[in-house]
């Protein structure tokens, strides 16, 4: 079964807000919490993602190979969502290169993104391999956001 990338927002910001990205998420993992994990937030608001509580936009670092848990909090009036990626494609509203998806119908790249409604929060656990080393970013791609300034840069070292 094939879905439009609208659908797969909306089951995917389904399954973030159950707890469970298959494509992101270990199960066990996440039921059962990981004291090794690196926990951070990103709060999203109008036309910016803050890390940490940092500077709004401002660039940011990953390990690779370690367990983050990552709290998403939208603190706007109207729904962001996040991609991890790079080379962003401004008329299909989503990265040609994706940070965390797995190969997928965009053009044998990969796809994850997270849809978060006004006042909603969700957690989500992942592992960036070895081998996504470098210059990346996240961006909201809702229509006019990523254009109007919001995404940040992210390395991964």
């Amino acid at each position: 079964m094939r879905l439009s990338r609208r659908n797969f927002l909306k089951v995917a910001g389904t399954a973030a807000a159950g707890g469970l990205l298959s494509t992101v998420v270990l199960p066990k993992v996440f039921a059962h919490g990981d004291e090794n994990a690196e926990a951070f937030e990103i709060t999203m608001g109008e036309l910016y993602f803050r890390f940490n509580g940092g500077e709004k936009n401002a660039p940011f670092t990953l390990e690779s190979g370690e367990m983050h848990l990552i709290r998403l909090k939208n603190e706007g009036a109207v729904t962001h969502e996040i991609h991890f990626g790079r080379d962003p494609d401004l008329e299909g509203r989503f990265y040609r290169e994706d940070l965390l998806g797995t190969e997928g119908e965009h053009n044998n790249h990969g796809f994850m993104a997270v849809m978060i409604e006004p006042g909603e929060s969700s957690t989500m656990m992942f592992v960036i391999p070895d081998t996504k080393k470098g210059e990346w970013e996240i961006g909201c791609f809702m229509p006019g956001h990523y254009e109007g300034g919001q995404h940040a840069k992210l390395t991964v070292t």
